[in-house]
């Protein structure tokens, strides 16, 4: 029987791999969120009681 040797896989790569995804995620959110405000302001616009539209929706997950 032969005794394997830990992978010493490099963290640094996959440390900036997962920075570089949840900031362009963080981006992507923020945007669409910001879009999804303006579109429902726009329609609530001439409503004074609450109002909920469909982007309001998508935005909650």
């Amino acid at each position: 029987m032969t005794a394997s040797r830990p992978h010493r896989y490099p963290v640094l790569p996959r440390v900036l791999g997962a920075a570089a995804a949840g900031a362009v995620l963080a981006t992507g959110a923020r945007c669409y969120l910001s879009w999804s405000d303006q579109h429902s302001s726009r329609a609530c616009q001439a409503t004074d009681s609450l109002c909920t539209t469909w982007w309001d929706v998508t935005a909650v997950p």
